[in-house]
């Protein structure tokens, strides 16, 4: 009972040191920036928050659900995260290469300096691979090391960030920061990994096809994660730097900025213990126990977006120009619409948790193609 309390404690640390270190540093360079320079950092934020989404999509996910499978058995989740690893650095190196050239076809010599497309992308590699030695953390449930992580680098980020906004520093070297930072989680959270999860050199791989069977989920998973990328305001955000400008792209961001922070704010702690919760169901009834705990779970989603979505309808205005200042206050428009995704948004993360542990996964990836396509024919 003890270390289900600390899991949860670690988790809600991790969680809102993340948050609150991440919006504060949204809110500082959105004021520092003009539009235009804002518009720029968040399409390439955009781009490369694609790429990571790509080089993840099914990796991680499995790697969640199989390792808080197999957690206690040192040698089966070595062999796991080795074969899912694989998979990732085949992916990274590919799609860090055809990002970087896309930059150069498309944007090269016009608003985009070829030192932040080099500097973002490399810094992207890194942060590839430590959001899938997170996953591995998340299912071994050592949300502690996670914490600790987050905590240290994030607060060095948030450090670095305000020395160069008051010492007046360009663009490039702000994306300098992403890379430096990038690194430092990829090294530190391998450091975490090898120490306490995996064993550095496990004996000889034998042929499992237990393993195997279980790691045919990464395809399924994998184009769910895709697809789910058009859902998210991404797709849109790739449509307006296409047909506007970048302050429109800065417009229209902040807003989603202030959504996401909302959605990780309270309900985001219930959503990133409840995978492996999911996954460590056992027993005769195991699926009604996941159906008991999934409807306790979208309950309290309810009470605490409902609420949150109409105070934050009501003040939306006050919201954009308190926090972004005046010259974002357009925004509001966008802000007072998209609230009200907060509960459903919500509500789907529980139901994904649910159908990947209940071993629908091809279910769950043709409801989210299907929405994907609805999503960009509205586009």
């Amino acid at each position: 009972m003890q270390r289900k309390y600390l899991t949860i404690i670690y988790s809600t640390v991790g969680v809102y040191a993340e948050f609150i270190l991440g919006f504060i540093i949204s809110i500082i360079l959105s004021r520092y920036f003009s539009t235009n320079e804002y518009g720029i950092y968040t399409f390439v934020n955009s781009v490369t928050m694609f790429v990571v989404i790509l080089v993840n999509s099914g990796i991680s996910l499995s790697a969640i659900r199989l390792v808080s499978k197999y957690h206690g058995d040192k040698e089966t989740t070595s062999h796991t995260v080795q074969k899912l690893r694989k998979k990732l650095n085949v992916r990274n190196s590919i799609l860090t290469l055809a990002t970087v050239l896309y930059f150069i076809f498309f944007y090269g010599g016009k608003d985009i300096p070829p030192k932040i497309v080099l500097c973002f992308m490399a810094g992207s590699f890194f942060k590839a691979q430590y959001i899938f030695l997170y996953s591995v953390q998340k299912g071994a449930e050592r949300f502690d090391l996670i914490a600790k992580g987050i905590l240290l680098l994030g607060g060095l980020n948030f450090l670095l960030i305000v020395v160069c906004v008051w010492s007046g520093q360009p663009l490039e070297v702000f994306f300098g920061i992403y890379l430096f930072i990038s690194l430092s989680f990829f090294l530190l959270s391998s450091y975490f990994t090898r120490k306490y999860i995996v064993i550095p050199s496990p004996s000889k791989e034998t042929e499992n096809k237990t393993l195997n069977k279980e790691l045919s989920i990464v395809k399924p998973l994998a184009i769910t994660s895709l697809f789910s990328f058009f859902i998210m305001k991404q797709s849109e955000v790739f449509f307006l730097k296409a047909l506007t400008n970048n302050e429109t792209v800065a417009l229209f961001s902040i807003p989603f900025n202030l959504y996401a922070a909302l959605s990780t704010l309270i309900p985001g702690i219930l959503i990133n213990v409840l995978l492996p919760v999911f996954s460590k169901q056992k027993g005769s009834n195991i699926d009604s126990q996941k159906s008991h705990l999934m409807a306790k779970s979208l309950r309290f989603v309810s009470y605490l977006t409902i609420p949150l979505s109409a105070f934050v309808f009501v003040n939306s205005d006050l919201f954009i120009t308190f926090i972004y200042s005046t010259k974002y206050a357009q925004s509001s428009d966008v802000l007072r619409i998209i609230v009200f995704a907060l509960y459903f948004a919500s509500s789907i993360a529980v139901f994904n948790s649910y159908m990947i542990t209940a071993n629908r996964e091809k279910a769950l990836m043709y409801i989210t193609i299907i929405s994907s396509l609805l999503t960009l024919g509205v586009d």
